[in-house]
């Protein structure tokens, strides 16, 4: 049903390469590579790019990806929080983002003295 030249493109595409990669590493335009890659299309009656990968996948086009090892629970869950970001409150972020350009946030308002603030 595809041509060798259409199941080397096929291949391609699986892999993540953009048509003008595919151009460079075939030597054709890319041009003539869009062509080919639409003729695959057409071909297997696909519609769309990730039905194209799809169909890579079930035929065996592209190796299944293996999954990531997964951690234990206990392990998982004490290194989302270290590596979290953490962020101010929604009520608090909303504070700062409302405020006027040149005025200060809450947090930056002086305690009453004339000089810069320290921290004590």
């Amino acid at each position: 049903m595809l041509t060798g030249r259409e199941r080397e493109v096929l291949q391609l595409v699986a892999e993540g390469y953009s048509s003008t990669r595919i151009a460079r590493r075939l030597s054709i335009s890319v041009r003539t590579a869009e062509a080919h890659r639409a003729n695959v299309m057409r071909k297997l009656r696909l519609k769309n790019y990730t039905a194209l990968i799809k169909y890579a996948l079930a035929r065996g086009v592209l190796p299944p990806i293996e999954p990531l090892p997964r951690a234990s629970a206990r392990s998982s869950a004490g290194a989302r929080c270290r590596s979290s970001v953490r962020l101010a409150p929604p009520a608090a972020r909303q504070t700062r983002e409302r405020a006027a350009p040149g005025t200060s946030s809450p947090r930056s308002r002086s305690t009453g003295s004339a000089g810069p603030s320290t921290p004590t």
